[in-house]
């Protein structure tokens, strides 16, 4: 009849279902159109958004994702922090420069865009790891004490 119940309207609470691999998104994908990018020897990282079968964010941790980084040397390992909010920090370090294939799984199934494409520059020179090797011309003024004539 209309009536309103007493003491309404009640305040109800909703939290996030179980998390959906198919609904996380990592930071790699919140860069859509960028040239995902680091360097040799640099430590990279990017947090995981755990979302239910809504959208919905997480508000707690305890998922199981896995990340795997393939590339030119080989299976670079990840090392994942559980944030306990729902979110995920991954973080690795490749040593050879090249494209490496990110995946990121939940219970198998890939989330989001996964495998994402990482292109690993090469690190800076490092002068202490160069060698320079000289021919001496046959006038003889080829490379002397370290210093080109």
């Amino acid at each position: 009849d209309g009536t309103p119940v007493g003491q309404s309207p009640y305040m109800m609470g909703v939290k996030p279902g179980a998390t959906l691999a198919q609904n996380c998104e990592c930071t790699l994908v919140k860069m859509p159109m960028s040239r995902l990018v680091c360097m040799a020897g640099v430590q990279c990282s990017f947090v995981i958004f755990a979302k239910d079968r809504f959208g919905n964010p997480r508000d707690e941790g305890g998922d199981e994702f896995t990340v795997k980084c393939r590339g030119p040397s080989a299976q670079v390992g990840a090392v994942l922090t559980d944030n306990k909010d729902g979110t995920y920090l991954a973080e690795f370090k490749c040593t050879k420069d090249g494209d490496y294939f990110i995946d990121v799984k939940l219970d198998r199934i890939d989330i989001i865009q996964s495998p994402f494409v990482l292109t690993v520059d090469p690190a800076k020179t490092e002068p202490s790891c160069c060698t320079c090797f000289g021919v001496e011309s046959e006038a003889g003024d080829g490379l002397k004490g370290g210093e080109a004539s």
